[in-house]
């Protein structure tokens, strides 16, 4: 998975404002087979919501368990580069 605009529209097709203001956790699943998630993907995918709360809330709210542990870093470093944008 890459690319911002892909981000976008993954997070428009998930209805991720939606699940977000409904309370709960998100848990986040990828097809079995898929070997990377860019971080442009992810900004895309969690921009607007990095924008409105902390990485710590973004990572309460959303749940990474189920992804194998090359996605969940995929996750992390694309956080990580939203939140560092956001001090810049």
């Amino acid at each position: 998975m890459a690319g911002h605009r892909r981000g976008l529209a993954a997070r428009d097709h998930y209805e991720l404002e939606v699940l977000e203001s409904a309370g709960g956790r998100i848990v986040v699943r990828a097809p079995d087979g898929l070997e990377a998630i860019s971080p442009s993907f992810v900004q895309g995918f969690l921009g607007s919501t990095a924008q409105k709360r902390s990485k710590n809330e973004v990572e309460k709210l959303f749940d990474f368990n189920s992804l194998p542990i090359v996605l969940r870093e995929d996750f992390e470093i694309g956080l990580d580069r939203l939140y560092l944008r956001q001090r810049n």
